[in-house]
């Protein structure tokens, strides 16, 4: 799969997430190479690929002005 615009949040979330769902389900290891970085996510570090599609995922929602979904709790008395 070619490398996406790195410089669009939702454009990169989009590539990356059929990426984690395949390395979650069984896949081998994927190598991501973005911002002077190489790092080779593997089933046993799944999370962290995780983590960097989170990010993207709510740079997108804030570039589209979406709402990032964040929750509030009131207390009352």
């Amino acid at each position: 799969m070619a490398d996406p615009d790195w410089s669009d949040p939702c454009v990169v979330a989009a590539w990356l997430r059929p990426q984690y769902y395949a390395l979650v389900s069984g896949g081998q290891a994927t190598r991501i190479a973005y911002a002077g970085r190489d790092t080779t996510y593997t089933p046993a570090n799944a999370d962290q690929l995780l983590t960097l599609l989170r990010a993207k995922e709510s740079e997108c929602a804030i570039k589209t002005g979406a709402k990032t979904g964040r929750r509030r709790a009131f207390r009352a008395g």
